[in-house]
């Protein structure tokens, strides 16, 4: 007989554990665009990101994206921030592993797994506007020429 081989390389009690933390920390490097975790686990999230990643950029119909969001995040209180960054990866993104250091309490090695997403000309061109169309501070133009004497 041969040894069945597992879907995914992670050393936990159950299957639905395995899931479970795979889809937690899918959920926290679409939030944050990069975490540090153990080898092991750094190397299955870029497989199953890839894959989820691949997954949501065949749908094309907005029904479809919003029940594969709901089935796949688990967190909803930062969703708009988790939209855009999907539809950003969905034209162009990069998965980078690299060696921070040792853990501190069983010498473990960490690894930062980062996704890295160009950003668009629109991003970049609604942050400019952005920053342009702040009001004057009204206090700044009155005292422009007066100076504080002590």
């Amino acid at each position: 007989m041969y040894k069945k081989k597992k879907k995914y390389r992670l050393n936990t009690s159950n299957k639905a554990h395995t899931y479970l933390m795979l889809r937690n920390l899918f959920t926290s490097l679409l939030l944050h665009k990069k975490l540090v975790t153990t080898v092991r686990r750094a190397k299955t999230l870029r497989d199953y990101a890839q894959k989820m990643l691949v997954q949501y950029s065949k749908i094309e119909d907005p029904w479809q994206k919003k029940r594969w969001i709901n089935a796949n995040i688990l967190t909803r209180k930062y969703l708009n921030r988790i939209k855009e960054t999907l539809e950003q990866a969905k034209k162009e993104y990069k998965i980078t592993l690299k060696a921070v250091g040792f853990r501190n309490g069983d010498g473990s090695l960490m690894y930062e797994v980062e996704l890295v997403v160009p950003q668009t000309q629109e991003d970049t061109s609604k942050k400019e506007e952005a920053t342009s169309e702040q009001k004057p501070n009204p206090k700044d133009e009155k005292n422009k020429g007066k100076v504080k004497k002590k």
